[in-house]
């Protein structure tokens, strides 16, 4: 997990008024509560008394206060209240808890996990259609037992597409092919691919990339876990755009925050091909669907065999461009400086980003 990054914590209609809300966040376990003013705050979720979780306790007018003991926290994480002091006695300068900066952006609270300043939310992680006129969205929150950069990888990953994925229009001598990906580019925020699926049947075994001058997709990921996959030959009513904000809860747990935009003012008219069952519960959307089953069917088994088989390595091909270049920006934004000094922090994250984008090689090569 990338360190010094904005990341989803929860949905704003999530959050009660009156109750803090625990989440967790690549193994740090966070707690969430709403201020009198209406501000959200984000401390660590133990009380530095006896580490009961403040999650459990009640929120105040002037903050939270753990179930245990009393001892009470402000939105900055200080103590400012213990029930239990003798008369003479004063809060311990010590008496404090981590807190986090929150910022709300388009229907979610997003933490920013890293020391230092935080820098703005990039607008590179936001939906813009959620906020434009003609579009409408289903939000999607869904729970898997596996690692973050496994299931970013299944994302960004288009020759799983025949095997994993069954389409009629294929013919099955046909779905060993790859689909037609014909570039993997540089982008200021991360790595992006542009390419088609065999339709036809024009495409025979063995063969090897080539140009589609009318792609039918294009595949964004945005650091540090973005991943946006456009459908770019989409009509009224259909889809035009899945993004997936993949949220590491832990080493093998991973929330998917996803957002299905369509351009159509009725959240009913799914196109057909994606196949997803939706219902309305408690005001939201709750969803399974074919595709996403398949898809967790073999993540969940890669993790099965990923923890008993902790020094795995696997081998890539150049099929795997995309995979290849998420690889490399993850790589170099965590070595570049996710690791930085207090004052250091926002610039050079800024600049991380956009240098390992730019340093991503493109695929195929020229010539």
């Amino acid at each position: 997990m990338l360190a010094s990054a904005w990341y989803i914590a929860a949905a704003v209609e999530d959050l009660a008024a009156h109750e803090p809300m625990g989440v967790e966040i690549g193994g740090r376990k966070l707690v969430l509560f709403r201020t009198p003013e209406g501000a959200v705050a984000c401390l660590a979720d133990q009380c530095c008394h006896r580490g009961v979780p403040l999650s459990m306790g009640v929120v105040k007018e002037d903050g939270i206060a753990c179930a245990a003991h009393g001892w009470r926290f402000d939105s900055g994480g200080r103590c400012t209240h213990i029930p239990s002091l003798m008369p003479a006695e004063t809060i311990p300068p010590n008496a404090a808890v981590t807190s986090y900066v929150v910022a709300e952006r388009q229907g979610y609270y997003w933490v920013w996990m890293g020391d230092g300043e935080a820098a703005g939310v990039p607008d590179a992680l936001s939906v813009p259609e959620l906020t434009a006129n003609g579009f409408c969205s289903l939000k999607i929150r869904i729970g898997l037992d596996c690692n973050y950069v496994d299931a970013i990888e299944n994302l960004i990953d288009v020759t799983h597409v025949p095997y994993v994925h069954v389409f009629p229009h294929l013919p099955e001598d046909e779905r060993i092919l790859l689909p037609r990906m014909v570039e993997v580019t540089a982008e200021e925020w991360g790595v992006s691919l542009l390419g088609g699926i065999p339709r036809d049947g024009s495409l025979s075994t063995g063969s090897t990339h080539t140009a589609v001058g009318n792609p039918e997709i294009r595949i964004r990921f945005v650091g540090p876990n973005m991943v946006r996959l456009e459908f770019l030959k989409a009509g009224p009513g259909e889809a035009i755009a899945m993004i997936e904000y993949f949220i590491p809860v832990s080493e093998w747990k991973t929330i998917f925050e996803v957002i299905l935009v369509f351009r159509a003012r009725n959240p009913d008219n799914m196109p057909k091909a994606i196949r997803i069952n939706h219902l309305r519960q408690d005001d939201r959307f709750h969803t399974t669907g074919r595709l996403g089953d398949e898809d967790a069917a073999i993540m969940l088994a890669q993790a099965r065999t990923l923890r008993a088989n902790p020094n795995f390595r696997g081998v890539c091909v150049a099929g795997d461009a995309m995979i290849i270049a998420y690889r490399k920006f993850k790589t170099r934004a965590r070595r570049q400086s996710f690791k930085t000094s207090q004052g250091e922090t926002r610039r050079r994250c800024l600049r991380t980003l956009c240098n390992c984008a730019a340093d991503t090689d493109t695929w195929p090569p020229n010539g």
